[in-house]
């Protein structure tokens, strides 16, 4: 069975990446349009109470760094995004579009779509993390107001909800990549009283 997204718009259908090879190549062009023409910074990120040095990218004009791993002996892509200019000391992540190798895996908060015209997209889950209490999906859900929600459709009868963020070949990516960034903090800062999540 081929899972499919339901927008409420009958003219148009998304089907998630499920194909390795696919979603390696829409993974690879995704960073690439990410972080075209920026010179990488090596900083510590911190996350789940440990850090690491990364190489971030940082996009000054939408305001977010970005990190990309192929995470091979895991069944993820790694795209881990941030607010914070990377500038020494120690960052930490706001939220990661975390689409699977293979498959459809509702444990990660990313996912690639196609759409009838053959055009690939990068959604969100809403499965948002932060080592706080609250923060999770639920959380999410209760206060996202950003629009571009579908409802996907999976094997076995199951669906899940999710964001559409944009294109991978739209000349606007980044932008809406940062719009969907900064949406998750303005959630976060309200789950948590304005603390840092």
């Amino acid at each position: 069975m081929t899972a499919a997204v339901r927008t409420g718009r009958p003219t148009m259908v998304y089907y998630p990446l499920t194909n390795r090879d696919e979603a390696e190549a829409a993974f690879n062009y995704f960073a690439s349009r990410m972080t075209e023409g920026i010179v990488p910074r090596l900083q510590r990120v911190g996350y789940r109470g440990e850090n690491r040095e990364w190489s971030v990218f940082w996009r000054s004009k939408e305001g977010i760094w970005c990190n990309f791993r192929p995470n091979p002996d895991d069944n993820r892509f790694g795209c881990a995004f941030g607010t914070s200019e990377p500038c020494g000391g120690q960052v930490s992540i706001t939220c990661e579009i975390n689409p699977p190798h293979s498959g459809v895996d509702l444990r990660m908060g990313g996912m690639f779509l196609r759409d009838e015209e053959g055009e690939v997209h990068i959604a969100h889950t809403g499965r948002i993390g932060g080592g706080r209490p609250g923060i999770g999906p639920e959380g999410f859900w209760t206060h996202y107001a950003d629009g571009n929600v579908a409802e996907v459709d999976l094997p076995q009868g199951r669906s899940v909800r999710v964001v559409l963020i944009g294109r991978i070949g739209d000349e606007h990516l980044p932008a809406r990549v940062a719009c969907f960034v900064h949406e998750v903090q303005r959630i976060k800062r309200i789950l948590t009283g304005g603390l840092d999540a």
